[in-house]
């Protein structure tokens, strides 16, 4: 019987974060597919499910145009015909012409195939499991062992693809990716981009418009009012200006108070015409004002603090 692990050596412990590292490398890694070895990887894949190798490969440049080429086969032609012909060579111009002129564009939708995979997206399982057969020492059976192999070499290789009976469809992984503590973060550009011009843009792990991001100063209070989403409202409201949505929206005082610690300023709590609270405190040494969105409950300045902070001011102002 296999014996469990209770528990890691300080060594062991050490290289937690050295694997961590590493599978944020390969998961973040950009660039087009390693074409030969996306192909060796996926037919590999193919045997280990016990299903007949596809002859055509088709390369794509993202996911969108992955499901352009779906579409193409699965709506308006049976795909054995239209990959009768194909080669590997040739396929980049075929695509490329689709792309361009896509057909029957009404009967589009997203299509999904259960026989999927993320490529270098799923690269942190991967590491996850060399770190305790490489570290650790735990023994995989046989068929294990090489299924983490197949999914390394295309976590190494390749982005997203789609395996069906006539073809697999491969993906490139982006052309640039964007993180800031741990979450998609990019306030001045897309947070990834692929090299076909598809975008997403987001801020604090939050996808948001291209508006948001590139241009806030064009956002409208009516725009803001009517957006649904909070998190996507609280982020239109902190790109369209703090200070100025405030002003704007007539926003009224709750409370004012100053927190009586050495250098500390005014603070003053705000409700804006959707109820939402902001707390407003200086920076006493540098003079810089920060609006922070509180709770909607907060009738104190005190209230917000603590309930953002989660420490009581009893207990900050004695620690001071």
């Amino acid at each position: 019987m296999a014996q469990l692990i209770q528990s890691l050596t300080p060594e062991q412990e050490k290289m937690i974060s050295v694997y961590r590292d590493l599978g944020l490398a390969t998961g973040l890694a950009t660039g087009p597919t390693v074409r030969q070895k996306a192909i060796d990887g996926l037919t590999k894949l193919y045997q280990y499910i016990n299903k007949p190798v596809p002859k055509v490969f088709v390369f794509v440049q993202s996911p969108f145009e992955a499901q352009v080429v779906m579409n193409e086969l699965t709506l308006n032609d049976p795909g054995e015909k239209k990959l009768y012909s194909w080669t590997l060579e040739s396929n980049d111009q075929w695509v490329e012409t689709l792309i361009a002129n896509p057909t029957n564009t009404d009967n589009y939708k997203f299509f999904s195939t259960h026989n999927y995979g993320y490529g270098s997206n799923e690269a942190f399982w991967v590491a996850f499991y060399k770190y305790f057969k490489e570290v650790c020492g735990v023994e995989y059976v046989e068929k294990s062992l090489k299924g983490l192999q197949i999914f390394e070499t295309l976590a190494n290789a390749s982005g997203w693809h789609y395996m069906f009976n006539e073809c697999a469809i491969i993906c490139d992984r982006a052309s640039e990716i964007h993180i800031e503590n741990n979450v998609l973060h990019n306030d001045e550009g897309p947070a990834i981009a692929y090299t076909d011009g598809v975008k997403i843009f987001a801020i604090g792990g939050h996808v948001v418009t291209e508006q948001i991001v590139m241009a806030p100063e064009t956002l409208t209070l009516n725009q803001i009012d009517d957006e649904a989403d909070q998190e996507t409202k609280r982020i239109m409201i902190q790109r369209y200006g703090v200070a100025k949505y405030l002003t704007e929206t007539g926003a009224k005082v709750i409370d004012s108070d100053r927190l009586n610690l050495e250098g500390s300023s005014m603070r003053t709590l705000m409700e804006d015409n959707k109820n939402n609270r902001w707390l407003i405190g200086t920076d006493g040494s540098t003079g810089r004002v920060y609006y922070m969105s509180a709770p909607r409950d907060a009738r104190t300045c005190k209230e917000a603090h603590e309930a953002m902070g989660g420490i009581s001011e009893a207990n900050l102002i004695g620690e001071c």
